[in-house]
């Protein structure tokens, strides 16, 4: 129990540096107790969504699929900052890792691509917090996503599927 423990401290550490490291915890706040229990929250909601509920966007491509687990990080980033957003996605990967076992390279993938997406909707609306702000990030960071995984997709597809 004690390991576990131990464990359980690096990975509350950690998601602390990830909210320092990607934009602190919103509007200027000190990183809280309150805002480590937000994203915990968060990313577990985050974690089920992703767990549950997956459609495949294209039949040529099952492994490209949708799932709303980035709109609890974009509601995340809008309340706690671009940081807590982030946060809150490296979590649920974590935990989609740690209960699925699922690809690591995969969820690696993801975390670029939601990570940028849900950091760029954070930055936006942080300068701009209102509906339109919202949509405005939600705009730039689909374009911000799609720059990111255009060539990580062109890199790392081949890698995970094993295509030469």
């Amino acid at each position: 129990m004690h390991s576990f423990q131990r464990n359980i401290e690096k990975f509350i550490d950690s998601a602390a540096v990830i909210v320092d490291v990607a934009g602190g915890s919103g509007r200027g706040s000190p990183l809280t107790t309150r805002v480590l229990v937000t994203v915990a929250l968060f990313g577990a909601l985050a974690a089920v969504l992703m767990m549950t509920i997956s459609v495949p966007i294209m039949p040529t491509a099952p492994f490209l699929k949708f799932d709303p687990s980035d709109a609890v990080a974009m509601i995340s980033a809008a309340v706690l900052g671009p940081g807590g957003g982030v946060a809150v996605v490296a979590l649920k990967n974590a935990l989609v890792f740690m209960i699925r076992g699922a690809n690591p390279l995969g969820l690696l993938m993801n975390l670029a691509g939601s990570g940028t997406l849900i950091w760029t909707v954070g930055r936006v609306y942080q300068g701009r917090p209102s509906l339109w702000g919202l949509m405005a990030g939600g705009v730039a960071g689909a374009v911000a996503a799609a720059l990111v995984m255009v060539p990580a997709n062109l890199l790392m597809v081949p890698v995970i599927h094993g295509i030469p």
